[in-house]
């Protein structure tokens, strides 16, 4: 009976060890399936099967797991990655219970199960878990995803209604694997270890295996740590919140704000195809609320990455990014023709949009790294078409500048300026590519940004005489290395957009000895650049621009012809084209085509060429239009350099003229450089006026960094402090944005009813001049309300019975007809109609003390009201 009695304990004893380790949370639902669905979420994905765009992909995977037998080996990436592949797609058409002939679908049959369960059974049961040392972590990006696909694998055939007996091998074999895993990962030599070292997408792919291991196996208790789910769960919330949000030395984002990646948006693609299915999972058994971590002897309070709005700001970067087919910019190391559908994971429609390339599909994204066609139907998202609300995207913290526009062609410009943490944090995947940017029209990339080509070719692509930036002798920013990041840092500084007709952002940096300024104006389609470079000391300063077509090329490469008599060069590819007109502020003729390499696509490159021109000296400025259309483009562009700066002048659509200069005293532009009747006088560093030449009408006006701009003698921007200062017509009046705090005067065309604007404090006409005063409290943007024209407005013109009012220092004398009889009185209203003064029997009206305003003059006789009459009251 003793000896029973001691064998009981040992027993229970030994059970309490192997039941250490698991992990259920409070709150928890972890029913079956998990991972990529839920038995609540089945039905509706069941149905959808058969809808675009997932009745294709399903079809697919019809198809190939009916046809397609799993490699007999078993211990290569290659071998390995197409098993787990084979297996996760198996249990999935399994789950759907699916089958489909053409477009039609049914439930499978017996056989059709059977054949599955052949096909899976052996897959799950003989994985291999074996898994590399931490000092050859890079094949666990494989081994990542591999374990992750056959976690779903287990998961969905779970839900399916396979027996848990009949997977109780696979269980064991998933639980070593999750274990050998977490061991390479926390193995510590003097406090060092993968996750203390290794701070990037690997951290990230590996931390969210172990996670999804603890989502799918959550019981799967042991007395071997390296074997609980609890532990895995700890390491995986820790070091994926640690490294995006919060880790000191290296984090790769930043929170609470639209940060970006710092590796570039192809590594938070790839990452993500580890984190998203991990994340959605845990949506799938955890409620909003945030989970306490246990981690290295300290415990942390993490918000559940389901829920957490940090990542939704991640994704926001990556829709306000995405070029007009859908795709992603090819910036920092990301590929040429590469989407991102899995955001589908997400469960948000706002991240989910079609892919419209002509050289990528939907399905060829879905499967391009890891086959993710069954994650993307099981989410069950159709992508439908965004459209974008706002020509100008400013995202500083994350280093993106983007200006859009709708038209024919549509049109997309994208310039970086990365700084801090999207610098820094990029190491190995960082380009040298500060204020560089690019183009594409439609569904075409016209002035290029490099791509990737492939991590051990990327210096191929992905240096400063790659991408359209300043070269200062020839170079550039050194490009980033594992264990640096490239060093100029570039800053998001001035942006602002007025609707449709006027975008405006700047970005600064410096480098190789040079402070450069890259101002970007989008005009109704088209850019205008102004690039300021100074330095105390002589240099060869370069200007270059890659195009998406080559001299002597064919429609396949896309072509280049080159006008440097008239400083132009112009790129033609697939029915659109892209015209630059170029000219430096000592007159340079030193224009060159030079060819240059560009990722086609993965590990294989073409030639294009690229169109520079060089100046040497301390200080520079370029100016540049960039002209986008379809083809032909009918294009007539001229430009001047005097003393003074460079000038510009675009016949098309209006007549345009641009002025930039570094030197910011007065400067005057002559008729004879503009076409124009009269001649600009500004002293901005760069100044814009666009204008119908026939009706003279100044439909958009611009000064950055000044104090006026005056045309044909008369004043039409000026402002009491240097500022930047833009106001465009429309069709109702004027609206306009101010940077800074002041008054500013407007000599627009017509008066107005009202001026608008949250920094709108006070405003007044000044009837000498016929100009708009207006006080800002702060910078901003504000609006004119449509009057009557300046012709019209002539103050000693009345209405019944008041005739003309004047001012004098202490009075306003008002003049009435005859009718008027003795008995009168004139009263002031402000314009919420409070009395604020009034005179009876007195043709005067005291303003001692009266504040400039809008006010109403009322005129009574024998009071009856006889008149009234608006008054812009201004010392």
């Amino acid at each position: 009976m003793k000896t029973l009695y001691i064998s009981l304990l040992l027993s229970l004893f030994a059970y309490t060890l192997y039941a250490q380790g698991e992990w259920i949370p409070s709150g928890s639902t972890f029913s079956r399936p998990r991972t990529l669905t839920t038995a609540g979420q089945l039905g509706a994905i069941q149905k959808g099967v058969g809808v675009e765009p997932f009745a294709p992909l399903y079809s697919a995977l019809w198809n190939e797991v009916q046809n397609t037998k799993p490699p007999s080996g078993n211990s290569t990436s290659s071998e390995r990655r197409e098993r787990a592949r084979i297996a996760k797609n198996a249990a999935f058409i399994l789950l759907m219970n699916r089958k489909m002939s053409g477009i039609t679908t049914s439930p499978l049959s017996a056989e059709d199960r059977n054949t599955i369960t052949t096909t899976l059974f052996p897959l799950l049961r003989d994985l291999n878990p074996e898994v590399e040392s931490a000092l050859n972590y890079t094949e666990w990006q494989w081994r990542s995803k591999e374990l992750i696909d056959y976690l779903c694998a287990y998961d969905m055939a779970l839900g399916a209604g396979v027996s848990e007996d009949s997977l109780a091998t696979a269980r064991e074999q998933l639980q070593t694997f999750a274990g050998n895993l977490y061991r390479e990962a926390t193995f510590s030599v003097a406090g060092i270890s993968f996750f203390t070292t290794i701070k990037n997408n690997h951290a990230l792919m590996t931390a969210a295996a172990l996670g999804m291991a603890a989502v799918v196996m959550n019981d799967a208790g042991s007395n071997d740590p390296n074997r609980q789910p609890t532990n895995w769960i700890n390491t995986a919330l820790w070091n994926i919140d640690n490294l995006l949000w919060r880790d000191e030395g290296r984090r790769l984002s930043e929170p609470g704000v639209i940060a970006g990646y710092a590796e570039g948006p192809h590594y938070l693609r790839y990452a993500s195809l580890n984190l998203l299915p991990f994340f959605r999972s845990l949506g799938n058994v955890l409620t909003t609320e945030d989970l306490v971590v246990e981690y290295n002897g300290s415990s942390s309070v993490i918000p559940n990455p389901a829920y957490d709005p940090n990542y939704d700001l991640l994704w926001k970067w990556i829709a306000n990014i995405r070029m007009l087919d859908g795709l992603l910019p090819p910036i920092e190391d990301t590929f040429v023709n590469e989407g991102f559908p899995e955001l589908a994971l997400t469960g948000k429609r706002e991240f989910v949009w079609p892919i419209s390339a002509t050289r990528t599909t939907l399905a060829n994204e879905l499967r391009s790294t890891v086959d993710m066609r069954a994650n993307f139907i099981a989410a069950g998202i159709i992508p439908r078409e965004q459209f974008f609300l706002r020509q100008l995207y400013a995202m500083p913290e994350s280093g993106n500048l983007i200006f859009r526009y709708s038209g024919n062609p549509s049109f997309y410009f994208h310039m970086l300026g990365e700084h801090g943490v999207a610098r820094e944090s990029g190491g190995g995947h960082n380009q040298a590519d500060a204020t560089s940017f690019m183009i594409a029209l439609g569904t075409e990339v016209m002035a290029l940004d490099p791509g990737y080509v492939q991590y051990d070719r990327r210096e191929e692509v992905g240096k400063a005489a790659n991408h359209n930036m300043i070269l200062v002798d020839g170079d550039g920013p050194e490009i980033g290395t594992p264990g640096a990041a490239n060093d100029a840092n570039a800053y998001i500084g001035d942006t602002f957009s007025l609707d449709y007709w006027l975008s405006f952002g700047s970005v600064r940096t410096a480098y190789r000895g040079a402070q450069i300024q890259r101002d970007a104006i989008l005009l109704t389609g088209n850019v205008v650049l102004a690039d300021f470079v100074t330095s105390e000391d002589e240099h060869d300063y370069t200007w270059q621009l890659h195009g998406n077509g080559r001299a002597g090329g064919d429609e396949t490469s896309g072509t280049f012809n080159e006008n440097f008599g008239e400083r132009e060069g112009n790129w033609e590819r697939n029915g659109f084209a892209l015209t630059t007109h170029v000219v430096a502020s000592d007159g340079s003729e030193d224009y060159r085509a030079e060819s240059g390499v560009h990722e086609v696509d993965y590990d294989k490159t073409g030639e294009h060429t690229v169109m520079r021109l060089g100046s040497r000296g301390k200080n520079r400025q370029f100016l540049s239009a960039i002209i986008p259309a379809l083809i032909s483009n009918d294009l007539d562009i001229e430009s001047n350099v005097a003393s003074g700066g460079t000038t510009m002048i675009i016949r098309r659509p209006d007549h345009t003229v641009v002025t930039a200069a570094a030197d910011t005293t007065f400067r005057t532009v002559s008729p004879i450089e503009t076409d124009l009747p009269g001649e600009i006088r500004t002293d901005a560093q760069l100044a814009l006026l666009s204008t119908d030449i026939f009706s003279d009408n100044h439909s958009l006006m611009f000064m950055r960094n000044g104090t006026s701009l005056s045309y044909n003698n008369r004043e039409i921007l000026s402002s009491t402090t240097r500022t930047d200062l833009a106001v465009v017509q429309t069709s109702t009046g004027y609206i306009g944005y101010c940077k800074d705090s002041g008054m500013i005067f407007l000599g627009v065309d017509y008066l107005p009813d009202d001026v608008q604007g949250e920094s709108v404090t006070s405003w007044t006409i000044l009837w000498a001049t016929g100009r708009i005063a207006i006080n800002l409290e702060r910078g901003g943007y504000f609006s004119l309300v449509q009057g009557l024209s300046v012709d019209e407005s002539d103050a000693s013109k009345v209405d019944e019975e008041i005739r003309s009012i004047r001012q004098t220092d202490d009075h306003l004398l008002v003049e009435t007809t005859e009718h008027v009889g003795k008995n009168f009185s004139l009263r002031l209203h402000d314009i919420v109609g409070r009395e604020i003064v009034s005179a009876n029997n007195d043709w005067r009206i005291p303003t001692e003390g009266l504040p400039d305003g809008v006010y109403l003059i009322s005129l009574y006789s024998e009071g009856v009201l006889l008149d009234s009459r608006k008054y812009l009251f201004a010392r």
